[in-house]
């Protein structure tokens, strides 16, 4: 592809509120937003995640990945001939090996030095029996020795074998290198700063050249000063979860497209109970908590404070999909979206509490101690802080008294796993693959409310041991239906996030998957003055709707 004049110079920058530290999204010091949005157009997945949640083949990496046998599960990826990575070494399935090996859990191998693998995850990736290669390396044949229905999710991104091979998974890419930052995409990384990373076209790249030549990712962790760099023309692209006087600012703007995007995520909001404590250990204590919150008052505390045109998220009533996830979702929950108020003052007195004459609940008499529990609540969100607010304004409604404890982001996840608190208003995240979840609520260490129960660990196995997605999807609601019985946490509602660009950037679609908001970067456009005239740049789309085989 031949690059006009107008193309050549095209520049945009992108406020983000944090930058990568590491550099491999797949160990657990990269599972972040800010590496997942770094690496997306630098190292390559076989699918990629669309705005409507909806995997689709990346097909200028892969020709095909299909699912060619169910017993054993088979699946067969056809890499393009023409891939390679940025330093001129072919994509092969030598690739798919390695990112198998690293995140296999398997002891047998390891990293440079003989140091254990360390990956975020090892799901789907140990439940591989063997990937093999032939066609010169382009054809990749995985088997699997039990199924694994979430087999798309897998290397998701790639890490350039040879690289890792060299300096190493789980330490090598812990700093901006350019010899060992090489890219398989459409962009690759100039450079990268505690302020600023920079990408730019992937010069190596077979595939359609990006209408925008340089991508700056600049730190800036105030939302408040987004509107005025935006219109300083500063920065022409932003992401932020949804607040009101974020959104106000920028609706005031001219160069600022219009309507600014305002979408569901697949980010939701739950309060969370430790069944460790005493108190909460009790069932009927959770459900009355439950019976007594009104969440349709918390929506409109919250998220309600947008104003919005479109229809306000509704409550929750699932904890594996989100309501936009029309295809999977189903509102298992639906009892919660009243109040139950007489049913959970039976339930109190079921378990001991005395509703004495101040309308308070007391422990042991009437007169004794006022039952009192503790809410964690990230302090930094002030759409968070005014759906806390209100949950406890209606717990002091219903005689429990509520002391908040407001914690920052940093230390939020390290409070949880102590296990020394409450309850906790926690934003969990979904995913298109919802085997993600056996590590939150199957009998593992990450499951840090104390929660187990053997029938929805066997409903886990089921679920992702099943090569028929509508069926994994009716194991998964089975699932979800077992956590509304036993209240292991309360589901609110679906977060939104704010995207908004300036009126010369064309092709931003939001995308709250991992993905993220670069999944198609690379056919993004920048209206550009040339002799007077407005030229738009164009690309050849890359992303297109597969047809699965199943």
């Amino acid at each position: 592809m031949t690059l006009n004049a107008a193309t050549q110079a095209t520049e945009i920058s992108f406020a983000c509120a944090s930058l990568p530290s590491n550099f491999n999204p797949l160990t657990p010091q990269g599972d972040n937003l800010a590496t997942q949005q770094a690496m997306a157009q630098v190292w390559p997945s076989p699918f990629i995640i669309t705005p409507q949640f909806q995997p689709t083949i990346n097909y200028s990496f892969v020709s095909s990945a299909e699912l060619t046998s169910v017993s054993p599960e088979t699946i067969v990826y056809q890499i393009n001939p023409k891939a390679i990575w940025s330093d001129g070494v072919p994509i092969t399935a030598s690739d798919f090996i390695y990112n198998w090996h690293a995140q296999s859990g398997d002891p047998a191998f390891n990293d440079v030095g003989g140091a254990p693998f360390i990956a975020k995850s090892t799901l789907g990736y140990s439940d591989i029996n063997s990937v093999t290669s032939s066609d010169s390396g382009k054809r990749v044949t995985v088997v699997f020795k039990q199924p694994f229905s979430d087999w798309e999710s897998l290397f998701d991104p790639l890490v350039p074998a040879h690289i890792a091979e060299k300096y190493g998974w789980n330490s090598g890419f812990t700093s901006f290198n350019t010899n060992i930052e090489v890219s398989g995409g459409p962009y690759e990384i100039a450079s990268a700063s505690s302020q600023r990373l920079t990408l730019v076209r992937n010069p190596k790249y077979w595939g359609a050249v990006p209408p925008i030549a340089t991508i700056n990712m600049v730190l800036d962790q105030s939302p408040s000063n987004f509107a005025n760099q935006m219109a300083a023309n500063q920065i022409q692209l932003i992401e932020t979860p949804a607040q009101v006087n974020v959104l106000q600012q920028l609706e005031g703007l001219s160069n600022v497209a219009m309507p600014v995007q305002v979408s569901p995520t697949l980010r939701f909001e739950e309060l969370d109970f430790n069944q460790a404590d005493p108190i909460l250990s009790k069932l009927a204590v959770r459900e009355a908590l439950a019976d007594y919150t009104d969440r349709n008052a918390l929506i409109a505390a919250g998220p309600g404070q947008m104003a919005l045109s479109e229809p306000m998220p509704q409550e929750d009533d699932n904890h594996i999909y989100v309501p936009s996830q029309y295809s999977q979702y189903q509102p298992n929950g639906s009892y919660y979206d009243t109040t139950h108020p007489n049913q959970a003052a039976k339930l109190l007195t079921q378990s001991g509490f005395i509703l004495g004459s101040d309308g308070m609940w007391h422990q042991t008499t009437s007169t004794g101690p006022i039952l009192t529990l503790s809410l964690l609540i990230n302090e930094s969100d002030p759409i968070k802080q005014a759906v806390g607010e209100t949950f406890v304004s209606q717990m002091k409604a219903a005689g429990i008294q509520i002391q908040v404890e407001n914690l920052p982001t940093s230390t939020i996840d390290q409070d949880l796993l102590s296990g020394n608190w409450q309850l906790a208003e926690v934003t969990q995240q979904a995913s298109p693959f919802a085997a993600k979840f056996e590590a939150i609520y199957s009998t593992k260490p990450s499951n840090y409310f104390g929660y187990d129960n053997l029938e929805v660990d066997q409903l886990f196995q089921k679920a992702i041991d099943n090569p028929d997605l509508f069926d994994a999807t009716e194991d998964y609601n089975l699932i979800d239906k077992q956590l509304w019985s036993d209240m292991v946490s309360l589901p609110l509602y679906e977060d939104l996030e704010i995207v908004a660009n300036t009126t010369n950037l064309n092709g931003v679609l939001a995308n709250a998957s991992n993905s993220t908001l670069f999944w198609n970067a690379q056919q993004w456009s920048l209206h550009t003055v040339v002799s007077k005239e407005i030229t738009t740049t164009t690309s050849t789309a890359v992303v297109k709707k597969t047809k699965k085989k199943r």
